[in-house]
């Protein structure tokens, strides 16, 4: 494609920015950059989307380890959380319905 490049001027700009303050990003500068072309080569304009990153993220993985596999959904599934016992449970044998445990202003013996 012979466009502009401009994801690749803006990631080498943020990249410069963060390796002048001393920042090393060698694995995640080159990431980042190969990133920024795939955005320039698909024409992709505006804000980032999950869309184009997981696109990305599938194509890369293929060249990396062609075993590897990302599911094919746009987003993550939500993870469901299975729902806990209460930390502290009142005692089996306890039938009043009273509370365990009374204010001071409830308490006779004060």
């Amino acid at each position: 494609m012979s466009g502009p490049h401009i994801m690749l001027a803006l990631a080498e700009a943020y990249l410069a920015e963060r390796r002048s303050l001393g920042f090393k990003l060698d694995r995640s500068g080159s990431l980042t950059l190969a990133f920024a072309r795939f955005a320039d080569a698909t024409g992709h304009t505006g804000p980032l989307t999950a869309a184009v990153v997981l696109r990305w993220a599938r194509e890369k993985a293929q060249t990396m380890n062609p075993r590897d596999e990302i599911p094919k959904q746009d987003r993550p599934k939500p993870v469901t959380r299975t729902k806990r016992a209460p930390l502290i449970q009142p005692p089996a044998s306890r039938t009043s319905s009273r509370p365990a445990v009374m204010c001071r202003a409830e308490r006779p013996d004060i």
